[in-house]
């Protein structure tokens, strides 16, 4: 049996995917163990970014590829990330060439995800194949984690892991498979990882991410009662299955929320505080510029990065980096309610995503750690997947 040009492309964008979980999954390791791997992150996070620019390069190539022009979501992040090469390239903070390039690298990786993922299915559409790789880069994702519990000995009252919100953010992207005990397996699985890692922001959006799903497909999909009662129900059973895990333990993440207003979200207040000092007290020039990739940390009198995108991209991009990237925010919700009026099939994973993207943006990290990849990524596959359903359903005949 002869492979096609469509086939090849397909499984050349797979097998980039794979490398890019990779990568990520090898960055999660280094920010949980340290320096440990890091020189394994930096050459698989490379080799990444060089197969997602081939792939672009590939597909411009081909004869059948037709290159069309991004929805105003993927132009305002590519704008955004072209930006903050500017800033990062006239940083002083990187004293060698490599760790320029790296993080020049992190910026660009999931820009080049964003646009590969956005035209192959504009151009070729989705298929199970895709629902398939998915599903491989959630497990990865999985059984990395597990990895780092087992070798940290969390069991025995360590550090709470940041590695499990990578399941968070492939969640919306494997819940497009078809299967219903599949899904729910997997919805299992990121709740076990979540609760496991006693986080309380990742649990809160976690719930939260669900319900939106759950909100959104009874609104686009067309359910009968009996469909809806079992989404009721199921939401019950989770919420039961929730509140029994989280208060199961030595350590209980209900005893972490009770103790929230004591350690001010570990410490984040203070984090926050700090960097609008640091923001405030910003020269002219690097106010509106900016001062790089991930410089909060390294300027920081408390060596801690933002623990907030917002404040993070304004500090490390500047006033210019902070205007686009709310423009692609405010752009993307624009485009998700577009989606849910439409009744797409993407509107409630993509509902789920942006609840994850914005909630934990606003206490924790996506935009400067390799998380940002997978989410790229999925507003690409979807955003580009939902342009393909509407040209579809334009071309159907009329009866």
């Amino acid at each position: 049996m002869q492979i096609t040009v469509r086939q090849l492309t397909r499984l050349y964008f797979i097998f980039s995917l794979l490398v890019m979980t990779y990568a990520s999954c090898l960055s999660l390791r280094k920010m949980e163990l340290g320096a440990y791997e890091e020189g394994n992150a930096r050459i698989v996070t490379g080799l990444a970014f060089g197969l997602f620019i081939l792939s672009a390069v590939k597909l411009l190539l081909s004869k059948e590829y037709k290159l069309y022009k991004p929805a105003f979501p993927i132009v305002c992040y590519c704008l955004f990330f072209v930006w903050s090469v500017i800033p990062t390239l006239l940083s002083n903070s990187t004293p060698t060439f490599s760790a320029t390039l790296f993080n020049v690298i992190n910026i660009l990786l999931p820009m080049a995800a964003l646009l590969v993922a956005y035209n192959i299915t504009r151009n070729y559409g989705e298929m199970e194949w895709f629902h398939a790789t998915f599903i491989a880069m959630f497990l990865m994702f999985v059984y990395h984690y597990a990895k780092i519990f087992t070798e940290l000995n969390i069991f025995d009252g360590q550090s709470h892991l940041i590695a499990s919100y990578a399941t968070l953010y492939t969640l919306p992207l494997a819940l497009l498979a078809k299967p219903k005990k599949v899904k729910l397996a997997l919805v299992l699985i990121t709740t076990v990882a979540i609760l496991s890692s006693l986080k309380r922001a990742g649990a809160a959006a976690l719930v939260l991410a669900i319900f939106a799903y759950l909100m959104v497909y009874m609104q686009t999909s067309k359910m009968k009662a009996t469909t809806i009662a079992m989404v009721v129900a199921s939401m019950l059973a989770f919420a039961i299955l929730f509140l029994f895990m989280a208060s199961s333990g030595d350590e209980t993440l209900i005893e972490r929320f009770q103790n929230l207003d004591k350690d001010n979200g570990s410490g984040r207040t203070v984090v926050w505080e700090m960097t609008a000092k640091m923001i405030e007290k910003s020269d002219a020039v690097s106010y509106v510029l900016g001062h790089g990739f991930n410089t909060v940390a390294e300027s920081s009198p408390i060596s801690l990065s933002a623990h907030n995108d917002f404040l993070e991209v304004t500090y490390d991009f500047g006033l210019i980096g902070i205007l686009l990237y709310l423009t692609a925010i405010i752009s993307t919700l624009v485009y998700t309610i577009q989606m849910i009026r439409h009744r797409s099939t993407y509107a409630a994973p993509l509902a789920m995503l942006m609840v994850l993207y914005l909630f934990l943006s606003m206490t924790s990290h996506i935009i400067i750690y390799c998380f940002s990849y997978t989410v790229m990524l999925t507003f690409g596959y979807f955003i580009g997947s939902y342009k393909k359903e509407q040209e579809e359903l334009c071309s159907e005949p009329t009866e």
